[in-house]
């Protein structure tokens, strides 16, 4: 798989927890704001039926029957529970589940090598040798801790900056720009 002209640039780094968890923050966060919306009426809806569900029970049916007070109850803290995921809950599962990750993956605890080309990526690590078309990378975050170069919902090239010396930075920007449609 080694090309015969040299990197247009070359990177070599580990990546750390720190880094890792931010980078899944980030990316959660971006989550967070396309579903709060829903969830949160799904939430109302669910509330308002239970609501409903049991003003049905006691006024029209005059009815104090056990099993469906027990299910406007279920259907209330259900509604409850899709309104506060997202502010309360989700946060902290995500770091849980990042640092969870970050300890079983082989792939961070061993030094990573990219290799810029004029048409690829070239990811070389203990584990492996990979080649990334240009292509293939969907979308390019720069955030304060890391570069991310998304290459689907699940998997991309993590870049912390603070491996990166000043000359470095430039060079992977202007490359990021010009590979990269905006």
């Amino acid at each position: 798989m080694q090309s015969t002209t040299p990197p247009l640039l070359t990177l070599s780094y580990t990546i750390s927890p720190p880094v890792y968890e931010a980078c899944v923050v980030m990316l959660g966060e971006r989550i967070k704001e396309r579903r709060l919306p829903r969830m949160v009426v799904v939430g109302g809806v669910l509330i308002a039926s239970a609501l409903g569900f049991l003003a049905y029970l006691q006024f029209y049916l005059h009815q104090n029957d056990t099993a469906l007070s027990v299910l406007a109850l279920l259907l209330f803290a259900v509604g409850v529970y899709n309104i506060l995921y997202y502010p309360v809950l989700f946060e902290r599962q995500l770091h849980r589940s990042a640092a969870a990750r970050f300890q079983r993956s082989p792939y961070f605890r061993q030094p990573v090598l990219l290799n810029f080309y004029e048409d690829y990526i070239e990811e070389n690590l203990a584990l492996g040798q990979s080649r990334i078309q240009w292509t293939a990378v969907s979308a390019v975050y720069r955030e304060d801790a890391f570069y991310l170069l998304r290459l689907s919902a699940d998997n991309g090239l993590i870049i912390p900056r603070e491996k990166l010396d000043k000359e470095d930075t430039h060079k992977l920007d202007r490359l990021l720009f010009r590979k990269i449609s905006h």
